[in-house]
């Protein structure tokens, strides 16, 4: 009897049923893990459309109508913080930057989400134009200072204005979307919907507070409603279109459409590009 039911006969059979536990927990880890990890991703997905739903809800760019044509000048005097010391060799008129390189430092008012998305901005540029963002070095005159205003949505100055300029994103509007926007007008793109030409694609119908339409760096052109520098549509920021089903700017993507690209291409004489 002891040789059929002894402790020694059993041992098999408890380890045996110990290795399977110890599997079975192991699956059960990994299985967890990987639930974990996908229910990660998916709230990270989640957060990315809620972001990009608010930028598209609220976005309001504040870069000044008097600014979009690039002159420099007035842009110097408005400049309310920085080195104004480096103003005094500036152009006198808004130009393109030497081919195509932007210099940019990183303010302290950035955290690590805002270099993020500011980052994904430049890929953005690196991708679809011959435009290069590259750090400040010492000797640098001219430079992109990124900046953190939470009073405002986004602004910038617009054009190569000499010396010290920035490109500022704030509150909800700190995104990648955003920062496309305003890197745009430092590289002299205006807004879509102040064309001069506008009134023949948005109406501004019933509307208290319209959009001026404003004197650009670049004019002309196929209009484009999917413009990253196009306001909402369906509202008084981007105008009415007679089909309510056409979606405009940031309800659209949240980089550069296609004529965007092709501007900035046409500006800087850039080639072998998107």
């Amino acid at each position: 009897m002891i040789s059929l039911f002894g402790i020694k006969d059993l041992q098999p059979h408890l380890y045996l049923d110990s290795t399977a536990i110890q599997t079975s927990l192991s699956q059960r880890f990994i299985t967890a893990f990987k639930m974990f990890e996908i229910n990660l991703k998916l709230f990270y997905i989640s957060i990315q459309f809620l972001l990009l739903a608010a930028v598209s809800s609220c976005y309001q760019c504040q870069t000044p109508d008097s600014w979009l044509s690039g002159i420099a000048r007035e842009q110097q005097q408005n400049t309310d913080f920085g080195d104004r010391s480096l103003l005094q060799n500036s152009n006198p008129k808004g130009k393109i930057w030497p081919n195509g390189v932007v210099k940019y430092k990183f303010h302290e008012t950035l955290t690590l989400w805002d270099i993020s998305e500011v980052r994904k901005a430049f890929e953005e540029f690196h991708t679809k134009t011959c435009i290069r963002f590259e750090p400040w070095r010492e000797g640098d005159n001219n430079f992109v200072s990124i900046e953190v205003d939470d009073s405002i949505c986004g602004k910038a100055n617009v054009c190569l204005i000499g010396g010290y300029q920035f490109a500022r994103f704030g509150g909800q509007c700190r995104t990648m979307a955003a920062m496309v926007h305003q890197l745009a007008h430092a590289l002299c793109l205006g807004h879509e919907h102040q064309r001069m030409d506008r009134d023949d694609h948005v109406g501004f119908q019933n509307c208290t507070n319209v959009p001026n339409k404003a004197a650009q760096f670049h004019q002309g052109g196929i209009y484009d409603y999917l413009s990253q520098m196009h306001s909402q549509c369906g509202s008084c920021d981007g105008g009415f279109v007679v089909d309510s089903r056409v979606k405009c700017g940031p309800d659209v993507t949240r980089g550069l459409s296609n004529l965007d690209a092709e501007k900035i291409n046409s500006i800087y004489s850039c080639k072998g590009t998107f």
